[in-house]
């Protein structure tokens, strides 16, 4: 059994924000750009991290870095999925 596009597409979804929560939890935060990840961290979550910060809302960072960007991307894939997988049986 193969796996359809869009679950194949969760699982790199899954991943990158996995990875995302390691590096954020290694450096102790999002440092604001001075931090040794804060750019792979901005990287990974491309392109949903760069949307402007809400600052009055009071997100923690990881809320903006990583949670927001892998629901955006699990969507995405699903969306993906459901337009170019073509049909299983």
């Amino acid at each position: 059994m193969q796996l359809p596009l869009s679950g194949k597409l969760w699982i790199g979804g899954i991943f990158i924000a996995v990875v995302a929560s390691v590096l954020f939890w290694l450096q102790g935060g999002f440092a604001g750009g001075a931090g040794r990840f804060d750019l792979v961290l901005v990287a990974l979550g491309f392109p949903w991290a760069l949307i402007p910060w809400p600052e009055s809302l009071g997100l923690h960072d990881f809320v903006w870095l990583i949670a927001i960007p892998l629901v955006m991307n699990l969507m995405l894939g699903t969306v993906m999925g459901r337009c170019f997988g073509g049909r299983h049986r």
